[in-house]
């Protein structure tokens, strides 16, 4: 094989160099105020930050893919996420200080023991 069909074999694909380059904008313009956040914010103020960075960092439409409050058997996620107008995801935010990693939310629970059927 020679040295250039290998090149061109590892070439990465133009959207995921132009997501690379968007994520590095994205996270050095919102590095300021998230740690701005530490210490005194609440989940509001995280949900703000979370927003832009799913519409600016990941090219979500706030519209159109994202929905908040959305009720899932019972509770409520803070955001889902659609793809091709079905549920894809769901985001739970807390301030930025919880430490909401250490507890399983019960709609997290909820999801799991359902295996994601929602």
């Amino acid at each position: 094989m020679s040295e250039t069909s290998l090149k061109k074999e590892r070439a990465v694909p133009k959207w995921e160099t132009d997501t690379r380059d968007r994520m590095r904008v994205v996270i050095k313009k919102y590095a300021k105020p998230l740690a701005d956040l530490c210490g005194d914010a609440n989940e509001g103020d995280t949900r703000l930050i979370v927003t832009d960075f799913l519409c600016e960092g990941l090219g979500y439409d706030k519209y159109a893919e994202l929905t908040t409050e959305y009720r899932v058997k019972g509770e409520f996620a803070d955001f889902g996420i659609r793809l091709d107008q079905k549920m894809f995801a769901f985001i739970e935010c807390e301030e930025s200080e919880h430490d909401s990693w250490r507890e399983t939310s019960t709609t997290s629970t909820v999801v799991c023991e359902t295996k994601g059927e929602w």
